[in-house]
């Protein structure tokens, strides 16, 4: 049975024993808790408003109604109550209620900034996923399965999206939860339609269509896309479902009433680009996830954006046991304005206060403010009055340490000093946002391209920049490899999350006009970033599964899509990256639609050294003959969470990884062929049938006390094709339970 079956049987049994609605979620006290604002649940098919109603007119309390939802899979309301009220002495008193639980905060997805400039590399985004294999050589498009999108709406006049909304339309069917001006702490304003053209950042409408998005076809110049463009899956059809407003945060009450919604009107998968908040898995959202998901509408979740706070953050509803948490990884190329420096091009950003203030193809004559300032790791460069003579030329600053100066206060020195643009440069290939000069061009270049400016100066050559702002494919050189923002596993009770990953560094998709408008761009398309990008990577590639398939259990598609993924590496080493952070890899559509071969559990989570235990696996043939499988291990990178003498889990900035201390397995000699225990195994499985494979890790010989994170990967290989089954497995050295908390003794 599992976690949400048991939960609620529990909730129910303790209900009709006692009569008392149990608390669950987070305590009041909690960081996100919306005061005096609850969910309150009742069995499905109950009438939980006119309870409510009744019950709080009995003890005299003023509230108002934010969302009720009653189907045959949930039913709940939420409510705000007004004036004091005791909720340990009231809420437990609702007649048929079973639980309750407080309201919490979600916070509007973040987009995370990357790009980059390399030689460029050999795919593009469908080839490293297997999903240009899974169209060309299988026909599959998504076509006929529907994906529901719960996110900030979305800009269904977009053409890429179908230019309209309702039956018939790409985007088929939605709600709106919330309406345009709505503040989390209130009541929602609904209504029917889920169109976003309010929010900067479009979020929605880019989810969307990394999903289905499709502007192969459009041939009107002013609306088709600079490059080409399709979502994984684009002839899967969307229902989209707005939780949050033009600005702000959402609220879990809200989420959780458009997954039972999405569910009800029939969506096969539900994709979420949001969540936050406590790493255990019993919030309201979760509940709901891992009931839809096991009744056949399976949720798939962002793992998050918080990566730079080392590991065991990933997020809710991701965290949720039936349901996929998606980690992240880099794209191959991104769309990006260039600049020309003897002959060759790398991108570059605008200065937000300078927008439309460079001519296309206008040539800077460049003067260097600071020759060394480079090969000395200049930090304040351009922060007090310019040394070098530019007048009526473009500066060349070093963009150095921020906390000692901006952009905006190191060209308006170039400003003060003459010069006619100002050309920051970064301290290496990335490029993040600047300001600039309200009075002047500003721009920032990568540090290769400021390189080859000081040389030409050195050499006595003329030193330009030609300026473009039309877009070029500038590679990424981490491509396929891990995004750095990725949150990181295990969660808190450490099962394995994340589950997969999909392509969220540098997704270049669909926007409304408005938030086009607001970043200053010229199409309805833009590159964003984060998890939130990946997970409707994998929703759409999980169309496709779904569409060769047709009806499966939620086991086997998650299966079908860890057995298969590509395993990455850390970057810049040869170490395959650690499971608690890559999941089971790289999603793999063409694989993951195709194979025959199914191995479950496709992923386990070993838990601590004192709960360790011998573990097993089945593998099953689907093909009409009987397969040798080959069996082996394959150690990955050992993650270092803790300093010694800290109790605090490290940050990106201080967790290592090392190849020099993995785990050992050996397999059980119980194959019938008398075979000893190895770390490698042979294994016959006859056509149809399945075998079931145990094995026993050893941890890594680490000091119990900084909790290291260990795991791998066991190949499963056949005769008959190419494919290589995976199964990851992850587990945390030491005694988890009894691990000290909140002592940082290595500041």
């Amino acid at each position: 049975m599992k976690l949400p079956a048991i939960l609620s049987a529990l909730l129910v049994a303790a209900s009709s024993v006692s009569a008392i609605a149990l608390q669950v979620g987070a305590p009041s006290t909690a960081p996100g808790i919306v005061d005096k604002t609850y969910i309150i649940n009742f069995a499905p098919g109950t009438d939980g408003t006119s309870i409510v109603k009744d019950y709080f007119k009995s003890i005299n309390v003023n509230y108002t109604q934010r969302v009720a939802i009653n189907t045959n899979l949930a039913s709940f309301v939420s409510v705000s109550v007004h004036g004091s009220f005791d909720q340990s002495a009231h809420l437990p008193g609702i007649p048929s209620a079973i639980s309750f639980s407080n309201v919490r905060e979600l916070k509007r997805p973040q987009l995370q900034a990357l790009t980059s400039n390399e030689p460029p590399q050999p795919e593009l985004i469908h080839s490293i996923t297997g999903v240009n294999d899974a169209r060309n050589n299988l026909g599959l498009t998504g076509k006929g399965v529907k994906v529901a999108v719960i996110d900030t709406g979305v800009y269904y006049l977009h053409p890429a999206l179908g230019g309209g909304f309702g039956p018939g339309f790409k985007v088929a069917k939605g709600y709106d939860f919330v309406g345009d001006n709505w503040h989390y702490t209130d009541a929602p304003q609904p209504d029917d339609d889920p169109l976003d053209n309010c929010s900067d950042e479009s979020h929605g409408t880019h989810v969307a269509g990394i999903v289905a998005g499709d502007g192969r076809n459009i041939t009107d110049p002013a609306l088709a896309p600079t490059f080409a463009f399709s979502g994984a899956a684009p002839d899967a059809t969307i229902y989209a479902y707005r939780v949050f407003s033009c600005t702000g945060s959402a609220s879990n009450d809200i989420i959780t009433a458009a997954i039972i919604k999405a569910a009800a009107d029939g969506a096969d998968i539900i994709s979420l680009s949001l969540g936050g908040g406590p790493a255990y898995a019993d919030e309201a959202e979760d509940i709901a996830a891992s009931l839809v998901s096991q009744a056949g509408h399976f949720v798939i979740s962002a793992a998050g954006n918080d990566g730079s706070a080392g590991p065991f953050v990933t997020s809710n509803p991701s965290n949720t046991r039936d349901g996929l948490s998606i980690a992240s990884f880099d794209n191959v190329a991104t769309p990006a304005p260039y600049v020309t420096v003897d002959g060759v091009k790398s991108a570059y950003n605008l200065g937000s206060l300078s927008a439309g203030k460079l001519a296309e193809g206008q040539v800077l004559d460049v003067v260097v403010n600071n020759l060394l300032a480079n090969v000395n790791n200049v930090p304040d460069d351009g922060v007090k009055p310019l040394v070098a003579n530019v007048k009526g030329k473009a500066v060349l600053i070093r963009f150095g340490n921020t906390a000692l100066g901006g952009s905006k206060l190191r060209c308006g020195n170039a400003y003060a000093a003459g010069a006619t643009a100002c050309i920051l440069y970064a301290v290496d290939e990335n490029l993040g946002g600047i300001y600039g000069s309200p009075d002047i061009p500003s721009l920032l270049i990568t540090n290769s391209a400021a390189k080859a400016l000081i040389a030409n100066v050195n050499a006595g050559k003329p030193a330009q920049v030609i300026v473009s702002q039309k877009l070029f494919l500038n590679p990424i050189p981490t491509a396929g490899t891990l995004s750095s923002f990725s949150s990181p596993g295990l969660d808190n009770e450490l099962w394995f999350k994340p589950d997969l990953g999909g392509i969220g560094g540098q997704v270049y998709s669909t926007i409304s006009p408005h938030a086009a408008e607001a970043a200053g761009l010229k199409e309805n398309y833009a590159s964003y970033s984060g998890t939130s990008m990946a997970t409707p990577y994998v929703s759409g590639v999980s169309a496709l599964v779904l569409q060769a398939q047709g009806k499966i259990q939620f086991s086997e598609l998650r299966a079908r899509l860890q057995n298969t993924a590509s395993l990455k590496p850390v970057y810049g080493t040869n170490i395959t990256h650690n499971p608690s952070y890559q999941g089971a890899g790289l999603v793999n559509a063409f694989a993951a639609a195709s194979i025959k071969t199914l191995v479950v559990p496709s992923a386990i989570a070993l838990n601590d050294t004192v709960n360790l235990k011998t573990v097993s696996f089945t593998i099953t043939n689907k093909y009409k003959f009987a397969q040798n499988y080959y069996l082996n291990n394959n150690p990955a990178a050992t993650v270092n969470a803790v300093l010694p003498g800290d109790d605090f889990t490290q940050d990106y900035m201080t967790t290592t990884f090392t190849g020099t201390t993995p785990a050992s397995l050996r397999f059980s000699g119980d194959d019938g062929y008398g075979s000893p225990a190895w770390d490698f195994k042979l294994v016959r499985v006859p056509a149809g049938k399945s075998v079931t494979v145990s094995f026993k890790v050893t941890p890594p010989a680490t000091d119990p006390s900084l909790y290291a994170v260990y795991g791998g990967y066991i190949s499963i290989v056949n005769d008959y094709d190419d494919n290589v089954i995976t199964v990851p497995y992850a587990g945390v050295s030491g005694d988890w339970k009894n691990r000290p908390v909140w002592s940082r003794n290595s500041c």
